[in-house]
């Protein structure tokens, strides 16, 4: 099982193509413009986050799938049904597209995520076959247009431990669809907080057949959402009008604070609500939990109607304020400490049968929340984003235009008082996490910015280098960008690289038939037992015509070993856009060469898969000027090289090591007019 590092500029996917079952794919930060599909292996997915722990690494990988939040756009991430069960995707930043993370058929870990600004931000949802599911942990999925989590169909999911806010429509929405199998499909939602969302908190849709499926709805904080926490609906519809739908399937509500919704809890033919807190509804905190349903262990306060229609036992059910803290914690006094139960029973099933060692007191409390536990969620809330060089002074953060590195940025309480400070990193993006509701200042410290830096752009438009921030209880903000100009300077030295990406820009011709080979999985400079001519094709070169190279190389990494004398020369092919090779016969030697050539004499190659100085080429910066020179050479076009000697060195592939294949560097000044 290997292990794929992918830097900056470099593709997700090219990675994904190239990974085996098994493997692990770490995403350096950066902006990432492209959709991304997992087929045929289970890989885990994740930015460095997942071997350094550090959060900003989340919101500073971002995934953005380019897309305007229309039906028609591709899904930013997509598992299909031919991934075996255990792909992980964890500490990304996910926004854009269609839906942000769709599983379709098959078990996937989703695990510390951002999810934002896309359709559904997480879509459980069949194509052809499989049981979608898996587990969506520790994720803030908010502000996207229609559902937070989607789960469709055929699907046995578990849902904790997120935040699902500010959706468009439902926090998590749930289609019963008509299932036949016999195998019991197991919905667990617990320990997340459903707040805000535009429609239901929870909302689960039946269909007309009854089928084995069983829900698990537990220590959840569900508030503040305009229609239902809890909806039932039925016959597929999904347009809540709280008719408290009977479904008959087994749905277990325990232990939640339902807070601040329009109705609190409604329908069900076969639900047990039991250890739950019901505060502040508009209208009806528990509405048509009847048939073979009971409610019992619950409290009820501040409700425009506390039940109605509903099977209530009254001897275990308080009626009093709960002394929610603002963040929903009973505060010492609360009626709710020690108001639960550990052990319910219902018609022939053990509903929960809690050991003493996972409550505080003689019995558990009531609500989302143990009074004094240590476990109690820390505030969420976050401040970030981008301190850039607004190199065209506009105010607008422009593709091409960096972050700005080792920018202090303060952040001060509402008594204006420094209660943190963060450096930007090398994209120059700051984070300040676990901020609870309020007042903040962010502040740039103008010493640490490079000398003569003038302020093009800050959030409210001052251009004083400091904004305030008003953040609601786990609100995120990262949007908090200041953009700032420097003096002219001469053009700056500029680097790229550009790997040979595809099957047909290595290529080996013998020299002795002028046969040619697109498809080897190593490329020998130069025997192979006759001697050959190596041809190297490099597509999207941009270096704006005119440029000076002061640097070039190309970067080989080993597939065998060898110390036979060896002695190369490179050329470039003397053309304004380079096309790449074919199966024709002497399709290298009969392309013009540039006049500059360079000689290389390779030291011994004495590691498999080292790719280290001994295996760069001397420097070919003549032959790329030469090239880049032509009156016809555009930014963008493809350069080849071609290598010819004596001697062997074995190098890897396109079709041998598609990440180790020849890397073109370059180093260059662009020319002053170039907006390269």
């Amino acid at each position: 099982m290997a292990i794929i590092n992918v830097s900056a500029g470099q593709s997700i996917q090219q990675a994904i193509n190239a990974a085996k079952n098994g493997d692990t794919i770490i995403v350096a930060p950066g902006v990432y413009r492209e959709t991304l599909t997992i087929s045929g292996k289970a890989i885990t997915l994740a930015s460095e986050f997942l071997t350094t722990g550090n959060a900003n690494t989340i919101m500073t990988t971002i995934i953005d799938g380019g897309g305007s939040l229309v039906d028609s756009d591709p899904d930013v991430v997509r598992f299909t049904d031919t991934v075996p069960p255990g792909a992980k995707l964890i500490g990304f930043t996910v926004r854009n597209g269609g839906d942000g993370i769709k599983v379709e058929g098959t078990k996937v870990e989703i695990l510390n995520n951002y999810i934002t600004n896309t359709i559904d931000g997480i879509n459980y949802k069949l194509v052809s076959s499989g049981v979608s599911g898996g587990i969506a942990r520790n994720n803030i999925i908010e502000k996207n247009k229609d559902d937070g989590v989607d789960i469709n169909q055929v699907a046995d999911v578990v849902v904790e431990d997120n935040i699902i806010r500010q959706n468009g429509n439902d926090g998590i929405e749930v289609r019963m669809n008509s299932y036949t199998g016999t195998t019991v499909l197991n919905n667990i939602i617990r320990r997340n907080i459903i707040s805000a969302n535009n429609g239901d908190g929870i909302q689960l849709i039946d269909y007309p057949e009854v089928s084995q499926r069983y829900y698990r709805i537990e220590n959840n904080l569900i508030e503040g959402n305009r229609d239902a926490g809890l909806g039932l609906m039925d016959n597929g519809d999904s347009s809540e009008d709280y008719r408290a739908a009977s479904i008959p399937e087994p749905i277990d509500v325990i232990g939640n604070t339902f807070k601040n919704n329009n109705h609190g809890l409604t329908g069900g033919d076969n639900l047990v609500a039991i250890n739950n807190i019901f505060i502040n509804h508009t209208r009806i905190a528990m509405k048509g939990v009847d048939g073979n349903s009971i409610a019992a262990y619950n409290l009820f306060w501040n409700n425009g109607t506390n039940t109605q229609g509903s099977n209530v036992d009254t001897s275990t059910t308080i009626f009093a304020d709960p002394l929610l803290s603002p963040t929903s914690q009973l505060q010492t006094g609360s009626p709710a400490i020690d108001k639960g139960t550990a052990l319910f029973q219902w018609r022939g099933r053990t509903v929960i049968n809690l050991p003493s060692s996972s409550y505080k007191g003689s019995a558990p409390d009531l609500g989302a929340f143990e009074s004094g536990s240590t476990s109690q969620p820390q505030p969420q809330g976050s401040i970030g984003n981008r301190i850039w060089n607004d190199t065209d002074g506009d105010g607008i953060q422009d593709a091409e235009e960096t972050g700005i590195a080792n920018v202090s940025v303060k952040l001060l309480n509402s008594s204006q008082q420094i209660i943190a400070t963060k450096l930007t990193n090398s994209n120059g993006h700051y984070t300040f996490n676990n901020l609870s509701a309020g007042n903040y200042t962010v502040q740039v410290d103008n010493s640490t910015l490079p000398s003569g830096a003038e302020i093009t752009s800050d959030p409210d438009d001052t251009k004083d280098g400091q904004s305030l921030v008003t953040l609601a209880t786990d609100e995120t903000k990262v949007n908090i960008d200041f953009g700032y100009q420097f003096p002219l300077q001469p053009p700056q030295p500029k680097v790229i690289e550009v790997r040979v990406n595809s099957s047909s820009d290595d290529a080996e011709q013998r020299l002795t038939t002028g046969s040619m080979n697109l498809t080897s999985t190593d490329l020998e400079l130069i025997n192979d037992s006759v001697d050959q001519l190596v041809g190297l094709r490099f597509v999207g070169v941009n270096i704006p015509q005119g440029a000076k190279i002061t640097n070039a190389y190309i970067q080989f990494k080993v597939d065998e070993i060898g110390s036979t004398t060896t002695n190369l020369t490179i050329r470039g092919e003397d053309v304004d856009n380079a096309l790449t090779f074919t199966t024709s016969k002497n399709n290298i030697s009969s392309r013009v060469t540039t006049d500059a050539a360079v000689v290389w004499n390779p030291l011994a190659w004495s590691t498999v898969s080292q790719a280290g100085i001994n295996q760069r080429t001397a420097n070919i910066a003549s032959v790329i000027q030469e090239i880049v020179n032509r009156q016809g050479w555009s930014s963008g076009n493809s350069i080849a090289t071609i290598i010819s000697g004596t001697g062997k060195r074995t190098a890897e592939s396109f079709d041998g090591d598609a990440l180790g294949a020849p890397l073109l560097y370059v180093e260059f000044t662009p020319p002053t007019s170039s907006n390269i």
